[in-house]
């Protein structure tokens, strides 16, 4: 018989490395890439923010609305504040407090004078008067409540509030508790003192120091939109995890027990 004829080329033993070569190479041209889109272009940005900025300012000229106005649109506690004010106006308490739309929420600041005595964490009876309009604008809003007591700086020394931290703290206290008497949720408070760390106005021993310190007496709640699933589901995780951890304390005991068994 005839030798039969084998049309197929014999496999080098190099091809394959032309190929990886080919895909290293393709690799190598992809980062490139996408390193080139990732670092950012700084004179590209500010160019589209200038040109935002210009389109934005042409708006308001012609719907008639200033720059300051647009800035305080983007606070989502501008419309909360205003109402709250026109609230307090209708009751005759707008010479009690102030009430300001900042990023952290709505502040409604108290004077520290006007609700206690000097060195005294007791509400004095006409601070109930007061209160008891705050907890008509909580019963309105679903806010939660952050209450800071703040003194001024001279210093605190008694049996039952050795510093001013614990004046102030007892400040704080004494306000939420009212407030829950009148029906808002104890879940919606929080209470801290500050002391003298945070004053308005800086003493200056040229100036009035009855009123600088008057002014730095006081007590400040600070309202903010809650976010009541973010609650619950941080207490749940912290429930499981106390749990998790129960159930390998227990399995880490009974093991023990088993290995040290004759």
């Amino acid at each position: 018989m005839g030798k039969l004829f084998n049309s197929r080329p014999p496999e080098d033993e190099d091809y394959w490395q032309q190929s990886f070569s080919d895909l290293v190479a393709l690799l190598l041209g992809f980062f490139v890439v996408m390193l080139s889109v990732m670092v950012p272009d700084a004179s590209l940005y500010q160019e589209i923010a200038e040109s935002m900025r210009g389109a934005m300012v042409e708006g308001r000229k012609h719907t008639g609305q200033s720059e300051t106005d647009g800035q305080l649109l983007t606070n989502p506690y501008t419309d909360i504040a205003e109402t709250m004010r026109a609230y307090v106006r209708a009751r005759n308490l707008a010479d009690q407090m102030s009430i300001k739309a900042q990023k952290r929420g709505v502040e409604l600041t108290a004077s520290g004078s006007m609700l206690f005595r000097s060195g005294s964490a007791t509400l004095n009876p006409a601070a109930e008067q007061l209160l008891n309009a705050v907890a008509g604008l909580l019963q309105r809003y679903p806010l939660h409540v952050r209450i800071e007591g703040h003194t001024d700086d001279l210093p605190m020394h008694s049996a039952l509030y050795p510093s001013n931290w614990e004046l102030s703290t007892a400040r704080a206290a004494s306000v939420v508790r009212h407030l829950i008497t009148q029906g808002i949720e104890a879940e919606r408070f929080t209470a801290i003192g500050f002391a003298e760390t945070r004053p308005l106005l800086e003493l200056d021993p040229a100036g009035d120091l009855d009123l600088i310190r008057s002014t730095n007496r006081r007590v400040v709640l600070v309202m903010t939109k809650p976010e009541q699933a973010s609650w619950r589901a941080a207490n749940a995780a912290a429930l499981s995890a106390e749990e998790v951890v129960g159930d390998a304390a227990e399995t880490a005991a009974t093991l023990s027990t088993e290995r040290n068994q004759p």
